[in-house]
């Protein structure tokens, strides 16, 4: 077998391992960018953009250019970046969550006279 042969047939090789990668990434960046979508959703749904808006807006961002990055063709980019997108609304939905409960548990205020405020009273 000469040289060439076997160089040729470690390129061919070498490339098929590289091509057969290269779908590997396009679908990892695709999970990755359905995982962003559904915390940023989740996120939204649990009251994020109301009770901490900065980091909402942060998480939309990084989706935004985690999509951006995929329809370019960045694969790897895409995927770090809906990565980031994903924790950053995970993060935001965990905190409108604790805001969330906190509000339910705080006492009825009291009014001046130290009762409890309720409802008004309709006159009849």
């Amino acid at each position: 077998m000469s040289a060439f042969r076997v160089f040729a047939g470690i390129m061919a090789f070498i490339a098929a391992v590289s091509l057969s990668g290269c779908g590997r990434g396009k679908q990892n960046a695709s999970l990755a960018l359905d995982e962003a979508r559904l915390n940023v959703a989740s996120a939204r749904s649990a009251g994020a953009q109301e009770h901490v808006a900065g980091t909402m807006r942060s998480a939309e961002d990084a989706l935004a250019a985690a999509e951006k990055a995929f329809t370019g063709g960045s694969f790897e980019e895409a995927r770090v970046t809906a990565a980031k997108a994903a924790r950053l609304a995970a993060a935001a939905q965990a905190e409108a969550e604790r805001k969330a409960a906190e509000k339910k548990k705080k006492p009825a205020k009291k009014t001046a006279s130290g009762k409890k405020a309720g409802p008004a009273k309709k006159n009849k």
